[in-house]
């Protein structure tokens, strides 16, 4: 029973260890991957954040053009209501306040 067993046990040994070796190459291969994709995961957390700020910057800049579009429409009917006022002014001084011209006569401004 010596040799045999002798023998079976270096076997046995045998191939545990090869067992061994191919387990801890399965482990390291996939240790290398848990590294790659937690690597891919970090890069694209930083990408997020720069979008993320990036959307933040642009939604501001989207407020501030908003902000200028309404005030410069203000300004132009502010300026519109001006002139159909000058207009009524000058238009009362050179008539005389006699509106039945005035009711003919297209407004000069009308057109803007």
């Amino acid at each position: 029973m010596g040799i045999k067993s002798d023998a079976a046990i270096k076997e046995k040994t045998r191939l545990l260890n090869k067992l061994n070796r191919e387990l801890r190459k399965e482990l390291d291969e996939r240790e290398n991957e848990f590294e790659h994709e937690k690597h891919r995961g970090d890069e694209l957390e930083k990408l997020y954040q720069m979008e993320l700020e990036a959307n933040i910057a642009l939604k501001k800049q989207l407020e501030r053009r908003d902000i200028m579009l309404t005030n410069s429409l203000l300004a132009h009917d502010n300026l519109k209501e001006q002139g159909e006022l000058m207009e009524n002014i000058l238009y009362e001084q050179a008539t005389g306040g006699h509106q039945i011209f005035r009711e003919r006569t297209p407004s000069a401004m009308s057109s803007f």
